[in-house]
């Protein structure tokens, strides 16, 4: 009678780990199966976004110049040069030239800074960089004293990217500019409008600043 118990034990166990392991195995296919349809997803992605990209550059080079120039979203489309549909890895290239810049900046080269970064925004329209460039070189403008120039490209960063943080610091340097040709009252407008604009507590704390000092 133990036997016989022993034995309805003994199977019992084995078709348990038995079962459990054909689980484990089937879980660990399933797994694999899972892997490689992402990476086919993935595949599939980047194939689709270059697509994309080729698409935008071939209607960027039929479309008039008439209508590039007048609608905001077709010259976003139509802002990628001729010679990025031999770049697909533009991105890399961008980097590259972006650091060029960045290290002629931190170097105080300003002027050549300059002409780097509007290089950079001529050539690389879809640049993860781009918000940067724009303030680095209103930020090298200013600095060269170039009040004129400084102000036209912080109007474009603002129409472009309105809510980056950048822009609100470019902001400041607006302000400031209209304090050194005592047009207080726009000056005080920008640092009104970057206080109630911006969550960054750094920049908030610098348009008070500037703000409460007119008031002086």
């Amino acid at each position: 009678m133990f036997s016989l118990g022993l034995m309805i034990f003994l199977f019992v166990a084995f078709t348990s780990f038995k079962n459990h392991f054909s689980g484990l195995r089937e879980t660990k296919e399933m797994l694999t199966h899972t892997q490689t349809l992402l990476e086919q997803e993935k595949i599939k992605s980047s194939i689709a976004y270059y697509e994309l990209e080729n698409m935008r550059q071939n209607v960027a080079m039929v479309l008039p110049k008439s209508t590039i120039s007048k609608d905001y979203p077709v010259r976003m489309l139509a802002s990628v040069s001729r010679d990025s549909l031999k770049k697909p890895l533009e991105g890399f290239s961008s980097t590259a030239a972006f650091n060029n810049a960045k290290k002629q900046f931190r170097d105080k080269n300003y002027k050549k800074s300059n002409a780097l970064f509007a290089d950079i925004i001529r050539t690389y329209k879809y640049s993860i960089h781009l918000p940067e460039a724009y303030f680095l070189l209103v930020e090298g403008l200013y600095q060269v004293s170039d009040y004129e120039k400084c102000l036209k490209e912080l109007n474009v960063m603002i129409d472009q990217f309105p809510e980056n943080e950048l822009t609100g610091f470019g902001m400041i340097r607006m302000g400031q500019i209209f304090e050194k040709r005592e047009r207080l009252d726009e000056a005080k407008s920008i640092y009104t409008s970057v206080l109630h604009s911006f969550e960054n507590k750094e920049l908030k704390k610098q348009a008070q600043f500037l703000l409460d000092k007119i008031d002086l």
